[in-house]
């Protein structure tokens, strides 16, 4: 495998491969990436995953359900803090709208939020001495677990829900009001 194939896959958050092919496709799972998205390779020392192009068909349902305004919508459960740095919720923020997401707990998002909360982290790097850095993987900042579809109605509903709970407490308890829970 060559340098440059080696750069296109993903590896733990230590920039390290995986130790097995159980660890890299839990890992993936965990991401909320569906198995047929990605393929586990052997590397010299452990394991890799490559993501996959959508086919051909794949996109031009994309592009038909985009053209049509259909939105899919997701139940997800975002992971709790690994470590002491990280937000207590999950931030997003898609053309213009913002969530803030409470962690372990089950919520319906459409299916932009969670391209957002896919792409938003940061590159893990490694540097071999006389060697120019590598950037060996990306550290999503809001990994996430998929259960399945939704539907519009599920999200309008849970939304408004959260909204009038986050009014609620920002009227007793002001903008710096008790922690989430």
């Amino acid at each position: 495998m060559t340098d440059e194939d080696r750069e296109s896959l993903v590896f733990a958050a230590s920039g390290k491969p995986y130790d097995s092919v159980e660890s890299a496709a839990a890992a993936m799972k965990r991401k909320g990436m569906l198995k047929e998205d990605f393929e586990i390779v052997p590397v010299a020392d452990g394991f890799g995953v490559r993501l996959l192009e959508p086919s051909e068909e794949e996109l031009e349902q994309a592009e038909s359900s985009l053209a049509s305004g259909e939105e899919k919508y997701f139940r997800v459960i975002f992971d709790d803090k690994s470590n002491v740095n990280d937000l207590d919720s999950v931030q997003l923020g898609c053309n213009g709208e913002f969530l803030v997401i409470a962690r372990q707990t089950e919520v319906v998002l459409p299916e932009r939020f969670l391209e957002v909360a896919r792409h938003g982290g940061y590159p893990v790097s490694r540097q071999e001495p006389g060697k120019p850095r590598k950037t060996t993987g990306m550290v999503t900042y809001f990994p996430f677990r998929s259960l399945g579809p939704a539907t519009r109605d599920e999200y309008l509903r849970s939304k408004a829900e959260g909204t009038a709970k986050t009014k609620r407490s920002l009227a007793q308890f002001g903008p710096d009001g008790p922690p989430e829970g």
